[in-house]
C-alpha cells in the first residue's frame, strides 16, 4: 500500500523513538525509517515540538537538544498553531460525546491533520477514532 503524501508526527510517536526503553521503540523506529526513506513530507505541530524538546533538555541537557534540532532539521516541518486552529481544537474537546480522553496536543494534531490531509503517526489510536488514518497501523494504546 503506498504511503501518504504528508504524516503528521505526534508526542507518543516522538517518545517511542526517543525511549529504548518503549514498547513500541522499534515499530517507531521502523516506520520512521520508512517514511524518511520514502521521502514523505513530515510534519509535527508546535505544541508537540516545544513539549519533546522540553523532554529532552531536562534528560539530555543542551547537547541532546542541539542533537534533536540537528536530526530534524530540513526533515520535520512544523505547523505553528494559530488562533484559528488553537479555537477549532478546543472546540473538537467540547464537542465529545461521551466527555473523553481527548486533549489538547491530540485535539491539536487531529485539527492539523484534517488541515494537513495527513496520517498521523502515533502510538494512540485517538485519531484512529476520529477516522484520521494513522501509522503505524497496530496502534494499541487507548486516548
Amino acid at each position: 500500500m503506498p504511503l501518504p503524501e504528508r504524516v503528521l508526527i505526534d508526542g507518543s510517536a516522538f517518545l517511542a523513538l526517543l525511549s529504548v526503553n518503549d514498547a513500541s521503540h522499534d515499530l517507531a523506529v521502523q516506520t520512521y525509517e520508512r517514511l524518511v526513506d520514502r521521502e514523505q513530507e513530515l510534519w509535527t505541530t508546535s505544541p508537540t515540538l516545544v513539549r519533546i524538546a522540553s523532554l529532552i533538555h531536562e534528560r539530555f541537557g543542551v547537547e541532546g537538544l542541539r542533537i534533536f534540532k540537528d536530526s530534524i532539521d530540513g526533515i520535520i516541518h512544523v505547523f505553528w498553531i494559530d488562533g484559528t486552529t488553537y479555537k477549532d481544537a478546543l472546540g473538537l474537546i467540547t464537542n465529545q460525546l461521551s466527555g473523553g480522553d481527548l486533549g489538547l496536543e491530540e485535539s491539536l494534531t487531529s485539527v492539523v491533520a484534517k488541515h494537513l490531509q495527513a496520517y498521523v503517526f502515533t502510538f494512540n489510536n485517538c485519531f484512529g477514532e476520529l477516522g484520521i488514518p494513522i501509522l503505524p497501523r497496530e496502534v494499541q494504546k487507548l486516548c
